[in-house]
Parts: C-alpha cells; sequence; structure tokens
C-alpha cells in the first residue's frame, strides 16, 4: 500500500528539487549558506539545537516509523515548512546509498568568535589540514562529548557542511562552533596575546603525562593525517604531547588521537582544579 504524505505537507517541485541537488557542491553550499542534514538522528539533533531549519523533505514511501512521522509533526508544530517527494527525485539529491527518507535543509550556524576567544576558561581545538571527512566529522563529535569550547578549521580541511562531515558527527555539527577558513599562522599569536596556551600533538618527542597540560585557556593543535603540522603552525606550539603507545604501528588515526588527548585533559582538570 502506498504511503499518503500529511495534510501539512507540499510536493516538492522540479525547479526545488534541483536546488537541492545543486547542495552537493560546496560552492552552492557557500553561495546559499545552505545544506542537508539526512537521515533520522540527525534531524533529531538539529530540532534539539538552535539550529535554523529552513525546511523539510520526505519521501512518503520511505518515512514509516513512529520516531520519523513525529519528527514530521514537531516540524509543522513548529512552523517549519514540509515538502514531500517520491523514491526517485529523494535518492536524486541524497548522499546516501540507502536513504532514510528524511532530511532538512538548514543554515549554515552563526558563531560568536569573540564571546568565545575571550572567555577567562576556554578550550578550543585547532585542526591543521584534516582532510577526511570521516575523521573531521569525529573529531567534531568527540569534542562536543567533552565539552570543548569550539573548533577551529584551518585552511586545507575539508568543508564542514561536506554531507560525510555532517552524517559522522551525529549531530554534533548543530552543537559545537566551528569557525572556517581560519588561518592558523594568523590567527595563533593573536591567541597568545589573550593568554592563550599552545598545545601540539605529534607523534613522538612529547610530553606524555597529563601535568603541564592543565590551564585555563588553551587550543590543542591536531595536524594533517599523514603530514602532521605544517611547519608554519607548529612554530607557535608552547608545549608538546604525545600518546605513547606499545604496538608496531606508525600512529594512531587522528581522531582517535583527539579522543584520547581531550580525555586527558579532562582528567587533568580533575586532578589539578
Amino acid at each position: 500500500m502506498k504511503e499518503l504524505p500529511p495534510s501539512f505537507s507540499a510536493p516538492l517541485s522540479a525547479n526545488h528539487l534541483k536546488k537541492l541537488r545543486r547542495l552537493k557542491q560546496k560552492k552552492y553550499r557557500d553561495k546559499e549558506n545552505l545544506f542537508l542534514a539526512e537521515g533520522v538522528r540527525l534531524c533529531e539533533e538539529a530540532l534539539k539545537s538552535r539550529a535554523q531549519i529552513v525546511e523539510v523533505i520526505f519521501c512518503p514511501a520511505l518515512v514509516a516509523t513512529e520516531r520519523m512521522q513525529k519528527i514530521l509533526q514537531r516540524a509543522h508544530m513548529g512552523n517549519i515548512p514540509v515538502y514531500h517527494t517520491g523514491e526517485k527525485e529523494f535518492h536524486s539529491f541524497s548522499e546516501t546509498e540507502t536513504p532514510q527518507g528524511m532530511a532538512f535543509l538548514v543554515r549554515h550556524p552563526s558563531w560568536n568568535f569573540d564571546s568565545i576567544s575571550e572567555r577567562k576558561k576556554s578550550l578550543l581545538l585547532a585542526l591543521d589540514a584534516i582532510q577526511d571527512p570521516g575523521n573531521l566529522g569525529t573529531i567534531l563529535r568527540t569534542a562536543e562529548w567533552f565539552a570543548a569550547d569550539g573548533v577551529l578549521l584551518g585552511k586545507g580541511c575539508v568543508d564542514v557542511y561536506n554531507s560525510k562531515v555532517v552524517r559522522s558527527s551525529m549531530g554534533a555539527v548543530f552543537h559545537i562552533p566551528v569557525f572556517e577558513n581560519i588561518s592558523l599562522e594568523n590567527a595563533l599569536p593573536a591567541f597568545k596575546k589573550k593568554m592563550y596556551r599552545i598545545i601540539g600533538t605529534r607523534a613522538e618527542s612529547g610530553n606524555e603525562t597529563q601535568s603541564g597540560l592543565d590551564g585555563n585557556k588553551r587550543i590543542i593543535l591536531m595536524g594533517n593525517e599523514a603530514n602532521g603540522l605544517t611547519a608554519s603552525v607548529a612554530a607557535h606550539v608552547d608545549d608538546w604531547i604525545t600518546i605513547s603507545g606499545k604496538g608496531k604501528s606508525e600512529s594512531l588515526n587522528v581522531a582517535v588521537a583527539a579522543g584520547i588527548i581531550l580525555y586527558l585533559l579532562g582528567n587533568s582538570e580533575k586532578v589539578n582544579g
């Protein structure tokens, strides 16, 4: 039996569908200041956050669960426009292999950079040319879990609104402030003037203990998956941290390393706070 769309939804026009397809490309996401968040979990997280949800697009034949119906009802109650479309059309703009049949069109968040950088106590993560979408999304998810105050994306990082980044962030992209296209070479000296301590990460020859990691204002630098931190960025590091291992692998995955370091910093605060 064919599923019928709720009475409050409108059909998606061909022109509207064309605009959604364009959002697969970064240049159109930047131009329109919009991105798509697909799937039940991401839509729920968007509704929990302060995200500016522009509209909801769903496929009646795919939206079959009570959980998804509740999302539609909540969106409608929040006066968010709801549009329905067919399976073929939904697949044409979806970037998942097996779409769940629901997507939110979301406006790029706007975060106040000064309000974060001027805090008396702050923990920021700065990423230097992180290029793998899965890694970036996982780092955002981890940083949000450990209550980091924000993430600085240096030039050369993958687009934070890339669909794979958004999905692997599991909704963190709606909750944690992210600042893109930051010139870390110029930004780090400015942060130092505001009494931030710059902690770099590398595979060897760094501090292996929690001592020395405490402080009220810190920036953790994570480098490129293959090459680490660029020399111009590394030049601003105050202290280095290393995660020692016992195996034969050359290094840890950068997202895993970020999680371990954020955990160590949390323990450092408990010990020294």
